[in-house]
């Protein structure tokens, strides 16, 4: 290695943390956990574009994201920066019907009240940088160590939308329409906000002997995502009853709330990783990832708004609690093959533990205290990131997430470049159930079916120095059925009872466009 080299790689080094400054700290806003595309352990449109089964790979500035060990391979000062444009849609459809059961003769057993909701949609957004890293290789005697610094974005923000209807008709007497009840509900909620968790990495590298390689990290985590949501609920409500020849009664009434939400995110942890490249055509890898323990601190506002063409309601509320929160540990292996020159293919394992994820105060809800007319937080300790209980009828209600990957690179020559193709399929469980409820969660386990694909092309730049650009796609579907049936509700004194049969069924669908540069000095 030249000592210019050594210089330019450097600069190069400094610069890409001084010019990415701003674009770090560009508007973003947090989604649903579930809608968050399950791109692996890293990053980088290479290895996205083979479905993320990279472990046994893991030979580019990428590489600590993936499998520290693979920092071993670099032998010249390497850069990379990676951006993604993500997007999520949520479509649900329900339906539910109350059958009143009841002691009193005036109401026959069988009439039913409808409550039927439109299809709704969940649409959020996401756009950043989100990796960027240098590797710088030092002469040591004989052998080479390998060093990486990145910067990380785990959680990124972005924006949502969701509009709905409910309507309600009542037929509880009789004889329909002698009194009748009917009510409609148009409901908008929007998502904006800042931040997002980062980590920044230092990991080391090397090889143990000529077939082996061994490196670890250290992963400093730190962030805050600041979530604004605002909801707005329009309402008609109207009442005829000739049986008893009172007036016809109807209302209108708008109803908005707005919750303001910051979490700050402290911890640290360890990567440790090992590569095994007997030859040329065969590699085999392992990655470790500690589970760790850091700080959670939440601040929460809310407000709360009222208007109708009778009354008008206002009130607000603020509070914030510390806590301690509980990241989960995470292991993968990976096997590469390369039976042709120009072909590789890649299969990857692995599990991320969280069921175990939790934080000691998450947002659960407000309290209205009316002799103040204001609202005060509810903390509780949930799953994190869902939001959920921890458990749930005696079962964790966060998932241990398994994923399986396969990936695939065909290499051409054109000229003096080179071009990759990429494609890749995966199966991963999703991280929570789709529905609050794991008891009529009809797949409460369900899991994210993934394709991806990818192109790129690798320049000569001389003197041993390339330039390589990657682009890759990644499109992710699951659904569930939530169906409850024979529920008996209890009002009244016991006196009546209703029996709630509810289906909804939910589709989420998450596509991701990621575009990579690797610079190699």
């Amino acid at each position: 290695m030249t000592r210019t080299r050594y210089l330019a790689g450097a600069g190069t080094f400094s610069l890409i943390f001084l010019i990415a400054g701003p674009a770090l700290a560009q508007k973003q806003e947090v989604t649903r956990t579930t809608a968050s595309t399950n791109s692996g352990f890293g990053f980088g449109a290479r290895a996205l574009g083979m479905g993320g089964a990279f472990i046994a790979i893991a030979d580019d500035a990428s590489a600590a994201s993936w499998n520290p060990a693979g920092i071993g391979q670099l032998v010249r000062p390497e850069f990379t920066i990676v951006g993604s444009m993500n997007e999520s849609t949520t479509s649900s459809a329900k339906e539910s019907i109350l059958e009143r059961k009841t002691s009193s003769t005036a109401v026959p057993t069988g009439e039913y009240d409808r409550y039927v909701y439109s299809d709704a949609e969940l649409k959020t957004r996401q756009q950043g940088i989100d990796f960027l890293s240098y590797v710088q290789p030092f002469a040591m005697g004989n052998s080479t160590i390998s060093a990486q610094f990145s910067y990380a974005r785990l959680f990124p923000a972005g924006t949502g939308t969701q509009s709905y209807s409910l309507q309600w008709s009542d037929n509880y007497y009789v004889n329909p329409p002698q009194e009748a009840l009917y009510s409609k509900q148009d409901i908008t909620a929007t998502a904006s906000g800042s931040g997002g968790i980062d980590t920044y990495t230092l990991g080391l590298a090397a090889a143990i002997g000529p077939t082996f390689y061994a490196g670890f990290s250290g992963q400093l985590w730190t962030g805050e995502i600041g979530t604004t949501v605002h909801v707005k609920n329009s309402a008609f409500f109207y009442e005829n009853d000739d049986a008893t020849s009172s007036p016809a009664f109807s209302e209108f009434s708008d109803l908005e709330y707005s919750q303001l939400t910051k979490r700050k995110i402290n911890g640290f942890s360890f990567n440790f990783g090992v590569l095994w490249v007997p030859n040329n055509w065969l590699r085999a890898g392992a990655v470790y990832r500690t589970k760790w323990s850091g700080s959670d601190s939440l601040e929460a506002s809310y407000e709360r708004t009222r208007q109708s063409t009778t009354s008008r309601f206002h009130a607000t509320g603020a509070g914030q609690t510390d806590s301690d929160l509980e990241w989960p540990a995470s292991w993968g292996v990976g096997l590469a093959v390369r039976p042709a020159a120009t072909l590789t293919l890649s299969a990857d394992y692995s599990i991320t533990y969280w069921s175990q994820a939790k934080t000691s105060a998450a947002l659960t809800g407000w309290d209205y205290n009316a002799s103040t007319n204001s609202y005060t937080p509810t903390f509780a300790e949930r799953a994190f990131p869902s939001n959920g209980p921890v458990e749930q009828n005696g079962e964790d209600y966060q998932n241990d997430q398994t994923a399986y990957r396969f990936g695939a690179e065909y290499v051409f020559r054109t000229g003096k470049a080179l071009v990759p193709v990429r494609a890749g399929y995966y199966k991963i469980t999703a991280l929570a159930p789709l529905f609050t409820d794991r008891r009529f969660d009809q797949n409460p386990d369900a899991k994210f079916t993934g394709y991806t694909g990818g192109v790129g092309i690798a320049f000569d730049m001389g003197n041993g120095s390339s330039l390589l650009i990657d682009f890759a796609g990644v499109f992710e579907e699951t659904d569930s059925t939530y169906l409850e049936t024979n529920h008996f509700v209890c009002y009244s004194n016991c006196t009546e009872f209703v029996l709630r049969d509810s289906q909804t069924s939910q589709t989420i669908r998450n596509s991701r466009f990621i575009g990579s540069l690797i610079y190699r000095f």
